[in-house]
């Protein structure tokens, strides 16, 4: 049966004339959609009486046709997901663009121009003036570091190359440690740590869920004005692990809580106040959910102005 078959199946692509070729049981049609050939469908019609044929043979028409419209529906859904991806990558690659443009050259800017003023008017300047210059430059360069460390972490998520050791660890230790990792940036702004009554333990990668905890708080820290609370706190809810970071910012408007997730997106409200790529909360989201979380994002609880972002983890095991 299969070399009658190949043989037929050569016939039909010779013969591009003819509607549909037969050979004893078998049958060879082309299936086609607005003239263009997508294929041929070869079937066998077995022991069918005489007078069945007909009807066995429109039925396999009918199928033919609908495999043709199948095909023409898969290879437009297989285009559109290939030019939707396209002007993705296009996207992608403008917001990096003028991301990079920004966020490199303005800490660069600000280095380059106090170590020139060091170097070319130290002796001018007052022991007061030349700490303050050094101070810029180390906070620049810090700057410029968590950008490229952003950078570099938002590659390996997108490519799927994180390295992961999870073990059971204190929550509240990594959430400790993320405070501790950007206390100097707090400022003028109160860092309120508070934790459960019984240790909680979680199953990640100690080093991911600290950078991505370290990168909520500094989000909110960048956010809050100077003299306001940003409070981190670990409680047990529902079974599982959660820890909030709330802030005491302008807030982002309900149709856009989603979207704070995005790569390189800000919300149009809080531009103005701090400056930034939209990185950290992308890559802190995409860590925890590779450690088995999940983050959300919601208004205050307590109706007042900022943003409550939470991360919720299943209990382990110590």
């Amino acid at each position: 049966g299969q070399p009658r078959a190949g043989a037929l199946l050569a016939r039909r692509r010779a013969e591009p004339g003819v509607e549909t070729l037969m050979d004893g049981p078998w049958r060879a049609r082309r299936m086609c959609i607005d003239g263009e050939e997508l294929g041929v469908a070869v079937w066998r019609i077995g022991e069918t009486a005489a007078h069945e044929l007909d009807q066995v043979d429109r039925l396999a028409d009918i199928l033919a046709d609908l495999g043709a419209a199948a095909t023409a529906r898969a290879r437009l859904s297989a285009h559109k997901a290939a030019a939707d991806a396209l002007v993705s990558t296009e996207k992608l690659r403008t917001a990096l663009l003028s991301s990079i443009s920004h966020d490199l050259r303005t800490p660069l800017a600000a280095i380059l121009a106090s170590s020139s003023s060091l170097k070319d008017y130290d002796a001018q300047f007052s022991p007061e003036t030349r700490r303050d210059l050094a101070a810029n430059i180390q906070e620049e360069a810090e700057r410029l570091n968590r950008y490229v460390t952003n950078l570099l972490s938002m590659t390996r998520l997108e490519s799927g190359a994180l390295d992961m050791e999870l073990h059971a660890i204190s929550a509240f230790e990594v959430a400790a440690a993320a405070a501790q990792r950007v206390e100097r940036r707090k400022g003028a702004r109160r860092l309120l740590l508070s934790g459960p009554e019984r240790p909680l333990f979680v199953r990640a990668d100690p080093v991911l869920l600290e950078q991505a905890l370290a990168n909520v708080v500094e989000n909110a820290i960048a956010y809050s004005p100077d003299g306001t609370d940003v409070e981190l706190r670990v409680t047990e809810r529902d079974g599982g692990v959660e820890i909030e970071v709330v802030d005491a910012g302008p807030g982002v408007p309900e149709a856009e809580i989603g979207k704070i997730f995005d790569k390189f997106y800000r919300s149009a409200g809080t531009r103005q106040i701090a400056e930034g790529a939209g990185m950290g909360l992308p890559i802190a989201r995409g860590f925890v959910e590779a450690v088995g979380g999940a983050m959300t994002a919601r208004a205050r609880p307590d109706g007042a102005s900022g943003l409550s972002v939470l991360v919720t983890l299943p209990e382990a095991k110590a």
